[in-house]
């Protein structure tokens, strides 16, 4: 009775078992096309995704593209240094400062340069009291020297210098004015009409000409009884006498008047 049991059980587990492989030849999990088994496709993993995403070192991007490098980059060079602007020392340079006696500088005032060989170069300081004088020791020789002052050489003013012509560095002095005033002129005929191209001088050489509205002006004159003079052919003459005080910017008008 027993052995019946056990039989029937056994044929039941058989039976099963040939029922579960008949369903699954049926769902289709794996078919059999002649002779070969097609398996489902499967999507790769996540991790084999980026595995294949990042190409490997070297490898060409493109049909064009080089194989990249994996050696560090180098820090960029740093730019050439700016080119120098200094000016070397000009032995045949005179470089020239105008004070007044409280050491302020003394705009515009004039000057000149004897040189060894006797020749004379005029300046004017410019607004900061400064002028340079181009080649000033033309024709100096070691021990020879020359000499620098303020004012017309003819009547030069008070205050002046003497320098080594033989210099080897950038020659430069330092003058002290003496106390000075500016005037303003305006030269006109008998009329009254303004005289253009009219020269006007000082009465220590000093000169300038007049413009077309018959102005023309002397920045920087010593202080002190001063004279202007100006004449023009067909015209006349006009002379003017008068005291410049220290400082003062003064106005004159010359009248021309035939005499």
């Amino acid at each position: 009775m027993r052995t019946q049991n056990h039989r029937a059980a056994l044929w039941s587990c058989v039976a099963a078992l040939a029922g579960l492989l008949l369903w699954f030849g049926s769902s289709g999990a794996g078919r059999s096309r002649g002779g070969e088994t097609a398996l489902a496709p499967q999507g790769p993993s996540v991790a084999g995704a980026a595995h294949a995403a990042a190409p490997p070192a070297g490898a060409l991007e493109g049909p064009d593209a080089a194989p990249r490098s994996t050696a560090p980059s180098e820090p960029p060079s740093a730019p050439p240094p700016p080119p120098e602007t200094g000016v070397p020392p000009d032995p045949h340079r005179l470089r020239v400062f105008v004070v007044g006696e409280l050491g302020a500088p003394v705009p515009h005032a004039p000057g000149w340069v004897r040189r060894p060989d006797g020749s004379v170069a005029i300046w004017v300081a410019d607004a900061q009291g400064e002028a340079a004088v181009t080649a000033p020791l033309q024709g100096g020789v070691p021990g020879s020297a020359l000499r620098v002052g303020l004012g017309p050489p003819g009547a030069p003013w008070p205050g002046s210098a003497t320098l080594e012509a033989a210099a080897q560095v950038s020659p430069a002095v330092t003058l002290v004015a003496p106390a000075t005033g500016a005037v303003e002129v305006r030269v006109l005929d008998a009329a009254g009409n303004p005289v253009p191209q009219v020269t006007v001088t000082t009465d220590d050489g000093l000169s300038a000409r007049t413009d077309w509205d018959g102005r023309c002006a002397f920045p920087c004159l010593q202080a002190g009884q001063r004279r202007l003079h100006a004449s023009a052919e067909g015209l006349g003459r006009s002379n003017h006498a008068w005291r410049l005080a220290p400082g003062a910017k003064d106005s004159v008008g010359l009248v021309l008047r035939a005499r």
